[in-house]
């Protein structure tokens, strides 16, 4: 396993127009677990953050449009199984 140096958690320094800005950006890991169909979305430096959505609209983690987009990611660098 190769070890990844993880990026602090950043703050943006300004927002829209010069305004004080309020985006924070993560270092976030995706996966597909071919088990459950679900993608796991976790963040290492975030020990609570762990979460997983579907494409399955019965499904309580039902979100067509991330699920779908977070698809893509995942088959273009050939993670997909």
């Amino acid at each position: 396993m190769v070890k990844i140096k993880m990026q602090p958690t950043q703050k943006s320094l300004k927002g829209h127009y010069g305004s004080k800005g309020k985006t924070v950006y993560l270092h976030i890991g995706i996966w597909h677990d071919k088990k459950t169909d679900h993608i796991h979305i976790a963040c290492p430096e975030e020990t609570k953050l762990h979460s997983t959505i579907s494409d399955k609209p019965e499904s309580v983690r039902y979100h067509e449009n991330l699920y779908k987009k977070l698809k893509e990611i995942l088959m273009r660098e050939g993670r997909w199984e």
